[in-house]
């Protein structure tokens, strides 16, 4: 982990931008301690092929991710 936030270090994206590619965050509030859920989705963001990063703030667990909006919904 990096910095006062809680950050895993930002995942990199393997493909090519996509033209219509944009940002999105989910921002999670409830119990997500101690069960590894930052690490659960950077492994599963890398695994994707996702760029982006997960943190936590001060409203919980925040996901934020660059993608085309099909990437996103899957």
């Amino acid at each position: 982990m990096s910095g006062a936030t809680g950050c895993l270090p930002k995942f990199k994206r393997r493909r090519v931008n996509h033209p219509m590619q944009g940002t999105y965050e989910i921002a999670l509030t409830g119990q997500v301690q101690g069960v590894g859920f930052r690490p659960f989705v950077y492994h599963l963001a890398k695994r994707f092929g996702l760029e982006g990063y997960v943190c936590n703030k001060s409203i919980g667990v925040v996901i934020r991710i660059n993608a085309s909006k099909e990437e996103a919904s899957s």
